[in-house]
């Protein structure tokens, strides 16, 4: 989550100028943020993902694979992970899996044998392709929106509601809209938990009442 230089090239006091600004001619400012998501740009996916990203689905590795395999083997059944790129952006469930540090893309769930992701393409964004050992996890990477989602059962829930609440208070903003919220149902049927569990974290950063 930093800053975006381009349009803020001296970081947070250039966003806090344009606050001031809005508050001198009587206006209030808000933010936009997309509720848990993580930019697949972000330093917490590349070069190297935080293990605290959202896994929706997982499964182990049941061979070797080196660096350039582009057929990777699972022990169990992967025919019901996504298989198909989608027709909407919208619900767009995502085609990426994390082994190890790598990120890897594949074209096709499933395979003959129902176990085999195929055609499939290493080292996204930016990550290092490798070669991993049988016995490794393979995990699904949640995605919604074409972001990826932090796991709200780790730490990261609250150091990312550290860094939105901060740069809240820093800059004086007045308000936060967190959009695509319902999308955190990613987590588990209790949608109202989950929304609930990212927007209230974390409360030491919260100025007094």
């Amino acid at each position: 989550y930093p800053m975006n230089l381009k349009n803020y090239p001296s970081g947070e006091p250039g966003l806090k100028a344009v606050v001031d600004k809005c508050h001198a001619a009587g206006l209030k400012v808000g933010i936009h943020c997309l509720t848990s998501f993580v930019a697949k740009t972000d330093p917490l996916v590349t070069p190297k993902p935080d293990p605290r990203l959202l896994k929706d689905r997982v499964t182990t590795l049941a061979a070797d694979i080196t660096a350039t395999d582009t057929t990777i083997p699972s022990t169990d059944s992967v025919a019901v992970w996504p298989a198909l790129p989608s027709v909407s952006f919208v619900s767009d469930r995502g085609m990426d899996i994390q082994i190890d540090d790598e990120i890897i893309g594949y074209s096709i769930a499933g395979g003959t044998d129902g176990k085999t992701f195929v055609k499939c393409a290493r080292g996204l964004h930016r990550t290092q392709a490798a070669s991993h050992k049988q016995g490794a996890t393979i995990g699904h990477l949640g995605q919604r929106y074409g972001h990826y989602f932090v796991d709200l059962r780790t730490s990261l829930k609250d150091q990312l509601a550290e860094r939105i609440a901060g740069v809240i208070n820093r800059c004086g903003l007045d308000m936060i809209y967190f959009d695509g919220a319902e999308s955190n149902s990613i987590m588990g049927p209790e949608k109202w938990y989950w929304v609930t569990s990212a927007v209230i974290a974390p409360p030491n950063t919260r100025p007094a009442p």
